[in-house]
């Protein structure tokens, strides 16, 4: 039998009986109830001016102090919201935190990813609103396959190896080159592939060689700039164009890196 009972100090609700539940009404229509489990269940919103206490947790929503309005376990340097993901076998790992202190807060992401729902969006850093000049919102890394596409038919290879590195407009690219044979022909020496195109095709900063064994037969070394996607040879000593023509021979071994704006 269900009952209500009144002692000095409590007010005991009690349906008697497996699976019923307390319910609340309100002119005639449930407005919230407590199951057999404990589990509470409201039609409208709950509101309160105080705190809620779950498993020695704090949830909080009214400023209570210095560190202001908090979520979670509060411990004596002020920790914020945590949220965690249990495991298969009921283990609890923390993933975000916001922790905070009577000046400052940090937001920690512990062992994931941010990831945006929406393509082309970023975190905007130096400033306290959303300014596209600062917005970092493109990030990338990969590989490419370095070619020498003009100055040598039908070229053979040794090496042929590439990554670059893309932040916003700037891309930092690396190559290995090692060419073991072909024919020299007349034409503009282009070493192609490079993974983005330059901006409005300008031609845009030279190569930093680490090593070069491409030698002209006047004994001069290269230089080169990112054009398109060709860095293009030159002679470092008249800013003629190095064709294939050029060389002493056809084999040769390029490393080195370029920096330019797409």
């Amino acid at each position: 039998m269900s009952t209500i009972k009144s002692s000095a100090e409590n007010l005991t609700l009690n349906a008697d009986g497996a699976n019923n539940d307390i319910k609340f009404q309100s002119n005639g229509v449930e407005k919230a109830s407590i199951d057999q489990d404990g589990n509470v269940a409201a039609s409208g919103t709950i509101t309160s001016n105080g705190q809620a206490q779950l498993n020695n947790n704090n949830l909080i929503s009214t400023n209570t102090g210095a560190t202001g309005e908090w979520i979670g376990k509060r411990t004596s340097s002020g920790e914020g919201i945590h949220i965690t993901t249990t495991n298969a076998s009921g283990t609890d790992t923390q993933r975000l935190a916001i922790t905070c202190n009577a000046d400052s807060a940090d937001f920690i992401v512990k062992d994931s990813d941010i990831v945006f729902g929406t393509a082309g969006k970023g975190i905007c850093l130096g400033v306290t609103s959303n300014t596209d000049a600062n917005t970092l919102d493109d990030y990338e890394e990969g590989t490419w396959t370095p070619t020498v596409s003009t100055g040598i038919t039908s070229p053979t290879y040794s090496a042929q190896v590439g990554s670059y590195t893309k932040i916003g407009k700037t891309v930092y690219v690396r190559f290995a080159l090692a060419v073991t044979g072909g024919t020299l022909n007349s034409s503009h020496i282009y070493f192609s592939g490079l993974p983005f195109a330059t901006e409005a095709a300008d031609p845009q900063a030279g190569v930093a060689w680490s090593y070069c064994s491409m030698e002209l037969k006047n004994s001069n070394l290269p230089t080169g700039f990112a054009y398109g996607t060709d860095i293009r040879m030159y002679t470092a000593a008249t800013v003629a164009t190095y064709s294939g023509t050029d060389l002493a021979d056809s084999t040769f071994a390029a490393r080195g890196s370029i920096t330019y704006e797409i």
